[in-house]
């Protein structure tokens, strides 16, 4: 694991007899990972086998910092950015080219949000600080890091004052890991464990932004495959496919896996492995320790097949049984990708029914023509042809691909479906 640790003043913090285990931890981390430091002043501090690159305050300008931050992580490339300041304009800056790129932040607060420190400059310095980045600086990042239980307790009531308390916290991806200079019976080494273990359930939480696009490729490859199980010569790799999948390391597949468990395609993931004869590390995707990264869809768990037009639908006599069903199963679909409530596995259940069973393609075109969903079906189509195979021999209309279709695309990468 390749972590970048943010520390605008490292020789200060080696100095402090608060901060001073920061750079024992790093030393400890170092000899347990690929560890870098960014910092502007690292003095004479001794961090073991980690690197220290530093940067001039002229880095950190208005018009240099995006800069700056940019070619620093196209040329470390982490897997976690660990930031060590929280009012701190620059690491504002940091964590928002990381919400960019996808990387996984950890921020160390330090108790800088305590009643105590915030009360100081509260005016002049704290106020502007929380209105213009702070507090969507804290939202932000992916977990925050807290050195004792009693801070974790004062952050959960830190509003826009120390008097005001807020109504829900800021964010509530947590962990205490109490530094080990102040806790009887630990070590570095024992703290720098229960780190590594917090980067990994961060960027565990989000392993589809994690994944590169081989993997993406191999995902769709593998479910193509699967649904397609029992079924000779359908979806077959070629060699560069298979090139691919033959490609994949454990971390690939553990991101696959975890994003396939999100996505409720996991067996299907599992048969096209068997299909293709590729070998794959066993992930209990479901046993992971991960943090709740959104809310998600305040229409997740809605029943949309109880929805008026549905019950209409199932009442209408004209239609056969199978494509009553088939135009039913198809709305519901498109009403949860409207509300962001779609996943894989209802694409992956709408190819087996379009894909292996004979039906009237002109009923249902019409009947979903009259429901109003005639242009957002064959935009699904659209989508189904190029993620999932399906061919055009067994759609009921002409895929559509238009600026709906390539919204429609935005939509479900931002969802984290595909």
């Amino acid at each position: 694991m390749r972590v970048l640790h943010f520390i605008p003043n490292l020789k200060a913090v080696a100095g402090s007899s608060f901060l001073g285990y920061k750079a024992q931890l790093i030393a400890a981390l170092a000899d347990k990972a690929d560890v870098t430091v960014l910092t502007r002043d690292a003095g004479h501090t001794p961090l073991g086998k980690a690197e220290i690159r530093t940067f001039y305050t002229a880095d950190m300008l208005a018009m240099k910092r995006k800069r700056f931050f940019s070619k620093a992580l196209d040329s470390l490339r982490p897997d976690v950015v660990h930031i060590h300041a929280c009012w701190n304009k620059a690491a504002d800056t940091l964590s928002k080219e990381c919400a960019r790129r996808s990387i996984p932040t950890v921020m160390t607060l330090d108790r800088r949000l305590e009643a105590w420190h915030v009360r100081q400059r509260y005016w002049s310095h704290k106020l502007p600080k929380m209105l213009l980045f702070q507090r969507c600086m804290l939202s932000r990042v992916g977990a925050l890091h807290f050195l004792s239980s009693n801070e974790l307790s004062s952050f959960e009531t830190f509003g826009w004052h120390p008097c005001l308390k807020p109504k829900r916290s800021l964010n509530e991806r947590t962990a205490v890991i109490e530094p080990f200079n102040i806790t009887a019976g630990t070590s570095a080494g024992a703290m720098a464990g229960a780190m590594l273990a917090l980067y990994r359930k961060v960027a565990d939480s989000a392993p589809f932004f994690q994944m590169t696009a081989d993997e993406r490729k191999a995902e769709d490859l593998l479910l193509a495959a699967g649904m397609a199980a029992g079924h000779p010569g359908l979806a077959t790799p070629g060699e560069d496919d298979m090139s691919v999948l033959r490609s994949l390391d454990g971390k690939a597949w553990r991101r696959i896996f975890i994003h396939a468990h999100d996505e409720g395609i996991s067996d299907y993931i599992k048969a096209g492995a068997e299909q293709t004869g590729i070998r794959y590390p066993e992930t209990g995707a479901d046993t992971i320790d991960r943090f709740r990264m959104h809310a998600g869809s305040k229409h997740a768990g809605k029943d949309f097949a109880k929805s008026k037009k549905i019950s209409k639908l199932k009442s209408d006599a004209a239609l056969p049984d199978f494509e009553r069903v088939l135009c039913a199963e198809f709305a519901v679909l498109i009403m949860k990708i409207r509300h962001s409530c779609a996943h894989r596995s209802d694409f992956a259940r709408m190819y087996g029914l379009l894909r292996f069973n004979e039906y009237d393609e002109d009923s249902v075109r019409d009947r979903l023509h009259g429901m109003g969903f005639g242009k957002d079906a064959a935009r699904v189509l659209q989508v189904m042809e190029e993620r999932y195979n399906l061919g055009e021999g067994f759609m009921f209309a002409d895929p559509l691909d238009d600026n709906g279709t390539r919204k429609l695309r935005q939509k479900l990468f931002k969802s984290e479906i595909q």
